[in-house]
């Protein structure tokens, strides 16, 4: 942890499901404020109706995924079309005191 540079790492147990609101509850609990959380994670794309998630390999835990340009492009992609395993970078941002369900934001895709 770096708080000159505002910065943390946490590596989550194999098999488990991280608990972003949690964590953020304890890091404002210590006097600290978050912002965003940036991940970086293995898994699988799912659709439900209309929604996207991104399934973690190990804890199978969804994440729902933002619309946005780069889900797009890797719909757009033959290739990424079924259960195959992906890499994905994102991060969910906090907005305010009682947080709707976390939406992440996707950076980039990788097969």
């Amino acid at each position: 942890m770096s708080l000159k540079k505002q910065k943390a790492e946490i590596i989550p147990k194999p098999g488990k499901p991280v608990d972003f609101p949690r964590i953020r509850q304890l890091v404002e609990k210590a006097g600290q404020k978050v912002g965003a959380v940036r991940i970086e994670a293995e898994g699988i794309l799912l659709r439900q109706g209309f929604s996207f998630f991104f399934v973690v390999s190990g804890s199978e835990q969804r994440l729902s995924l933002a619309q946005n340009e780069v889900l797009h492009e890797l719909l757009a992609d033959p290739h990424s079309r079924g259960p195959s395993p992906l890499s994905v970078r994102g991060h969910f941002e906090f907005a305010g005191e009682k947080e709707p369900p976390l939406t992440l934001d996707a950076f980039s895709f990788k097969p």
